[in-house]
């Protein structure tokens, strides 16, 4: 069975342009009933973020609801983003030390790692900067591919799944 890990975009993103939580619940019941089966999970690192909202976010309290989702960082994942940042800051790819930084201290750096050391796909909405990567930001995709750790969107995730899970607008007669 694959088992995907959800960077803090793919909550974010979701609630406040594509499926909020008041309107799209058939996502969230998308990613819950993944959960219970196994497959899917984010880490503490992005519930943190995610808590970071204020006390009348519907994203922050559905986090809080489903704090397990969230796994807790092991020490193999703390060494290896050690690793993967002493890598970046001594590579010849250029990234500038602000942006090595900034991936640092983001949950970014510890969602590679974590998928990286416990065999994850990353699921994010980050694209591929390899045209610009040594420019200002640093991308969950050029990282995975350096360490050839697997990742997804979320829309190649819900086309996996296709089989199991659809989202279906109510009848639309009484409009």
């Amino acid at each position: 069975m694959d088992k995907y890990l959800l960077d803090t975009n793919i909550f974010i993103n979701a609630h406040r342009q594509y499926f909020p939580i008041d309107f799209c619940p058939a996502f969230w019941s998308f990613l819950e009933k993944l959960n219970q089966k196994g497959e899917v999970y984010s880490i503490e690192n992005v519930w943190s973020e995610i808590a970071r909202g204020s006390d009348q976010d519907l994203l922050k309290a559905w986090a809080k609801e489903h704090k397990s989702m969230f796994l807790n960082i092991d020490v193999k994942t703390a060494l290896s983003v050690g690793q993967i940042i002493g890598d970046l800051q001594k590579s010849s790819y250029g990234f500038r030390e602000v942006a090595i930084a900034e991936f640092a201290a983001a949950a970014d750096s510890f969602v590679v790692a974590f998928a990286k050391e416990n065999g994850f796909t990353v699921v994010s909405h980050e694209v591929s900067s390899k045209a610009s990567i040594s420019k200002k930001h640093i991308k969950i995709p050029d990282i995975c591919s350096l360490y050839k750790v697997p990742y997804i969107s979320i829309y190649q995730l819900f086309t996996k799944k296709k089989d199991v899970y659809q989202f279906v607008l109510k009848d639309l007669q009484d409009i």
